[in-house]
């Protein structure tokens, strides 16, 4: 039994959109209008093109799962996806080293059980899906909806580098953990743009999230430009979706941030500018990233990326943050 359009569409998380091509399909995570940003560069292109935080949900009693995938410009060299069964337990599908098109078994048992499959897309590649074998005969349907639909803008941390797999980026984490359906803008190397608050942010979410600061420092954004971004895009998010918890996070420690940038200004500067614009409004909720994990190599990959462990600590100290304060009106 192959999936079809109307399965892909109707099973599809962490969405804008999904193209039906002539041999498969492409899931946008990002509106039109925000992925035009990055295209004009095509580094910026290829990580805003990759299927970060996109996946499909479904019940299936099948005995087996097999994906095939088409796959696009790496940004880093994860190709693996990752498949919960029951949000419980966690195993891995894809090639270890980049393939143009790879095909395999994610998922087998040897009895007809019934499971809630999330087949999540590699988080650092682009990936078109051509086909979703299951078996002849199986019971499939869609799964219930996660409980939160949250949209998460941010830079590289956001996106997942360098977590190993999708499910261990810190949105995943706490997607998985709240039941939340995640459409993830984060891009590598992005900088708070003036144009993030001219563009309506897809869907109807019950929580956004921010997180930038790092790439703004580092390429001399002037300190004046960025506070005056932030409070935009704040002020924008804000009156379009009045009733939406927002939260942002400053940026979390970044070994090389030891000196002032070429503008004059410090890291700690970016952080306090972008906590401002989130002041005195009653629905944004600000949250330190120094909080959130240590400057300790332990939690770090490279000089700004946490690893795996890193990403954990960030999940679970802004999940118990958004708890502290009463962000989380739904839970799983």
């Amino acid at each position: 039994m192959l999936l079809n359009d109307a399965q892909i569409r109707a099973f599809a998380l962490g969405v804008d959109r999904v193209d039906t091509l002539a041999d498969g399909w492409r899931l946008h995570r990002m509106p039109s209008a925000l992925e035009a940003l990055y295209h004009a560069n095509a580094d910026a292109a290829a990580r805003a093109n990759c299927t970060t935080g996109v996946r499909l949900r479904f019940l299936t009693d099948s005995r087996h799962i097999r994906v095939t995938l088409r796959y696009g410009v790496p940004t880093r060299w994860y190709f693996a996806g990752a498949i919960s069964i029951d949000r419980d337990r966690i195993d891995t599908f894809g090639p270890v080293s980049r393939q143009e098109v790879w095909s395999g078994l994610a998922f087998q048992q040897d009895e007809r059980i019934p499971h809630q499959i999330d087949l999540w897309l590699p988080h650092l590649c682009g990936a078109e899906i051509l086909r979703v074998d299951l078996e002849d005969g199986c019971r499939l349907e869609a799964a219930p909806r996660p409980v939160l639909d949250w949209v998460a803008y941010g830079d590289s941390i956001t996106q997942g580098m360098n977590a190993s797999l999708p499910v261990f980026a810190w949105p995943t984490r706490l997607a998985r953990e709240l039941d939340a359906n995640v459409v993830n803008y984060g891009v590598g190397g992005a900088t708070l743009r003036p144009e993030l608050a001219q563009i309506p942010t897809g869907g109807t979410p019950k929580l956004i999230s921010v997180s930038y600061g790092a790439n703004d420092w580092n390429v001399d954004v002037p300190l004046k430009d960025f506070h005056q971004r932030a409070v935009a895009l704040v002020d924008a998010l804000c009156a379009r979706h009045a009733q939406t918890p927002i939260v942002i996070t400053t940026p979390v420690p970044f070994f090389r941030a030891t000196r002032p940038n070429g503008q004059g200004a410090t890291l700690d500067d970016f952080r306090a500018a972008l906590e401002a614009a989130g002041s005195g409004r009653a629905q944004v909720h600000v949250v330190r990233g120094t909080d959130l994990v240590a400057a300790d190599h332990n939690f770090f990959n490279d000089w700004s990326h946490p690893n795996d462990n890193g990403m954990r600590e960030i999940a679970q100290n802004l999940l118990a943050a958004l708890r502290t304060r009463g962000v989380l009106v739904q839970q799983a």
